[in-house]
């Protein structure tokens, strides 16, 4: 979102009252997980506090995506020299990058949040983690379909676009919706431990693009027809169950739990 200062301004009440924000997350994920490669993908005005943050830094690789909407082209004159999301696209497709943490903040239109979390669905490895910000719009002023201005306090339709890829992978996908920053999503991928050899990556791949080819031939979860404010009341009346929603608390034990299992 336009969400500058939301986690440095410590706003906790907008957070269910918790101070988990999502680099906590990626860093316990990286703890529990033995995750070392790490991408976000971000656009100028998204998650421009991450920038810095300690936590990153403690993985062996981290990549940064950064990508510009129309509206930040039109506003801000130096993002004219980032690429647009269909050219990221490309080079995302080019380039196959993977890594087992990836981190999306995206512009947050339902669009382009829907083709940011497929771009993630590709670069994620077996047995890694999706992170998706801004899941659970506070009001349904946050959730407008576009901001007034791009810096504006805006978590937008990200959480539509999430809630239709989350709520429609295979069984063996999981995915919980953490109550603080304004909506913390974790999907985690299955791991096949006997998935090592070339030939099980290259079907992997062959996997991930069948995987895209059943989303964008699915119908989405959230009514298509609903305005994004008729859109948000639907999410409230079904937050806890559609967001598979987890206060932070809950969250933490859970994956101290599941590390002790070895999940």
């Amino acid at each position: 979102m336009g969400d500058v200062g939301t986690a440095a301004s410590g706003d906790a009440g907008m957070t269910g009252g918790s101070a988990l924000y999502r680099w906590d997350v990626i860093d316990a994920l990286r703890r529990t997980r033995d995750a070392r490669t790490v991408v976000q993908v971000v656009t100028p005005t998204t998650s421009i506090d991450m920038a810095g943050r300690p936590e990153l830094a403690r993985f062996t690789t981290m990549t940064t995506l950064m990508y510009t909407s129309p509206m930040q082209r039109d506003q801000i004159e130096w993002t004219a020299q980032l690429p647009t999301l269909h050219q990221l696209e490309r080079i995302v497709e080019r380039t196959a990058i993977r890594a087992d943490i990836v981190f999306i903040d995206p512009w947050h239109t339902y669009e382009d949040s829907r083709r940011v979390l497929h771009m993630a669905l590709r670069i994620v490895n077996a047995g890694g983690h999706i992170v998706v910000h801004d899941c659970d719009p506070p009001s349904p002023g946050y959730a407008a379909a576009l901001p007034a201005w791009s810096y504006a306090h805006w978590t937008g339709q990200t959480w539509r676009a999430y809630v239709d890829v989350a709520t429609r992978l295979p069984a063996s996908w999981r995915y919980s919706t953490i109550d603080a920053d304004y909506g913390i999503g974790v999907i985690s991928v299955p791991d096949d431990h006997t998935a090592r050899s070339r030939l099980s990556a290259v079907r992997d791949i062959a996997a991930r693009r069948r995987l895209l080819r059943q989303l964008e031939m699915s119908d989405p979860m959230v009514p298509s027809a609903l305005s994004s404010s008729a859109a948000w009341h639907w999410l409230q009346d079904r937050r806890a169950n559609v967001l598979n929603l987890r206060t932070a608390v809950e969250w933490v034990d859970a994956l101290g739990f599941e590390a002790r299992r070895g999940g």
